[in-house]
């Protein structure tokens, strides 16, 4: 699986790059037919909520382009909630294609 990250709008550090990494990985363990993975972390400021940041992925699969996005106060939160977001759709996936069988 290949893990693409890229920053807009912040510095993006080789820790935050690596955690993302991390993060990303954990969805190889629900289904093997991920082929990329593109993370796109960005920081906005606004001026009513101060900093927001987002994290938006893109999966593509076997057949399939999966979009996933989150935002949070800290940029860790929004990669977080990402993640669990990218489960869940990963998992939903997978058990549609089981149920076409």
């Amino acid at each position: 699986m290949n893990i693409i990250v890229s920053g807009q709008h912040l510095k993006l550090t080789d820790a935050l790059r690596e955690y993302a990494i991390m993060k990303c990985r954990k969805v190889e363990k629900y289904f093997d037919g991920i082929n990329e993975i593109k993370l796109n972390l960005a920081g906005d400021d606004t001026k009513s909520e101060g900093p927001i940041h987002s994290a938006c992925a893109t999966m593509y699969l076997a057949g399939k382009t999966i979009r996933i996005e989150a935002e949070d106060k800290s940029l860790y939160s929004a990669i977080d909630e990402m993640l669990d977001k990218m489960i869940r759709q990963v998992k939903k996936y997978k058990d549609m294609k089981a149920d076409k069988k």
